[in-house]
């Protein structure tokens, strides 16, 4: 009996996994809305990736590029609005609390990841590091403060 809950809980993990996995999806595929803010968007930069997701029951649309030899990808709702930006920068581009932070943190390793992001009017910071042979990810706020 234990066995079989133990069997049908993990499918279940694996089911609701699958559900939140981004989907890759053709740009000519998604809503006009969506398409329109994408090629505006995108001017001047080239389109790694389109991928559709599921976030609170609400389909988003992601797309990655890069611009000028950094990252920038961005997510639209489905009626065309952005709402979310995170964009690869140098650790000089942020601001000093969070420059202290990330520096501290990749004393002795490397810094793999930087990004800002925005969701509204919010900036925060996710960096990743490599330390020892372990991956470590934070998300920090403007003033340098970890959020997670």
């Amino acid at each position: 009996m234990k066995s079989t809950f133990q069997l049908v809980w993990a499918a279940a993990i694996c089911a609701a996994a699958t559900l939140a996995a981004d989907k890759p999806m053709r740009l000519e595929d998604m809503p006009p809305a969506v398409q329109k803010t994408i090629r505006e968007e995108t001017k001047g930069a080239k389109i790694t990736g389109t991928l559709t997701e599921v976030e609170d029951g609400k389909t988003l649309y992601e797309v990655e590029t890069l611009v000028n030899g950094h990252t920038r990808d961005f997510l639209v709702n489905e009626q065309g609005a952005v709402v979310e930006v995170e964009e690869g920068v140098s650790v000089d581009n942020v601001p000093g609390p969070v420059k202290a932070a990330v520096e501290k943190a990749a004393s002795g390793g490397k810094l793999t990841k930087l990004e800002r992001v925005k969701r509204g009017e919010i900036v925060t910071y996710e960096a990743s590091v490599l330390k020892n042979g372990k991956k470590t990810g934070m998300e920090l706020r403007a003033d340098g403060s970890r959020i997670k």
